[in-house]
């Protein structure tokens, strides 16, 4: 199962082949992960982190264009370092009698990163009304100084790989006499288990908080920490007479 993908179109399809999905794949590929089973799945589905003991993860940031093209002046002071670095790390500790043989079932992981972007801070909107006629910046997009994912995970012997995640992008912005503080917060549970032989099943659940706290003088607006739900589930279906896999998958937010 590890690092398979299947390109897809719809709700499932067929074609298969080894592949190391980092963001950069995930983007050329129409920006959708659904039908990958790589690396980057780790943060949508925290039980697939037993798949990758001991790893490292992260990306030296994504280059975009600053605007000041047609500008030499401002060519000139153009920061030109890549933006939004991130980094992180699984360790795992293996309980097999056998785990120098290849079979590290049972298992336990951790694993986090730091200044990860997640597709979850897209629902925050980059500014907010007060209902006064006035408008402020909730500043997620400029600066989030934290943004952290925690994983626990673990295997059976059997093969059957659970996982519990956290991601928290948080910040406080003062803008004249107006206080905004935005935050994120993303809580998954995940399910990886075979089912028979070429089939493997994942699942996740997932319970979100993104809420920005206004505080205007006499005035606060928002911090009411609604929540927001999601799940998803696919199944990677190895076929042989087709020399390639089935990746039927559904998913829903909130």
């Amino acid at each position: 199962m590890r690092n398979r993908i299947a390109l897809a179109s719809g709700i499932a399809l067929l074609g298969a082949g080894a592949a190391f999905a980092t963001n950069a794949r995930v983007e050329s590929m129409g920006k959708n992960a659904t039908y990958f089973m790589d690396d980057i799945s780790v943060w949508s589905n925290p039980a697939n982190a037993n798949l990758y003991p001991n790893y490292l993860l992260g990306e030296l940031g994504q280059m975009r264009d600053s605007g000041a093209s047609n500008n030499v002046a401002g060519i000139a002071r153009y920061n030109r370092d890549p933006a939004k670095p991130w980094f992180g790390a699984i360790f795992a500790k293996s309980f097999s009698p056998d785990a120098a043989g290849g079979n590290r079932y049972p298992q336990l992981v951790i694993g986090g990163a730091f200044n990860r972007e997640d597709e979850w801070l897209q629902y925050m909107p980059k500014t907010l009304s007060l209902g006064n006629s006035k408008h402020v910046r909730t500043g997620y997009d400029i600066n989030l100084p934290i943004k952290f994912d925690g994983i626990l995970a673990g295997a059976t012997g059997s093969g059957a790989l659970v996982g519990l995640k956290t991601y928290l992008a948080y910040s406080d912005s003062t803008q004249g006499p107006t206080t905004v503080t935005p935050v994120v917060s993303v809580n998954t549970v995940g399910l990886n288990m075979p089912l028979g032989q070429g089939i493997d099943l994942e699942a996740t659940g997932t319970i979100s908080i993104v809420d920005a706290k206004v505080v205007d003088t006499n005035l606060t607006y928002g911090g009411n920490t609604d929540l927001s739900f999601g799940a998803s589930v696919r199944a990677f279906i190895s076929t042989p007479q087709i020399f390639g896999v089935i990746v039927p998958a559904a998913s829903f937010r909130s």
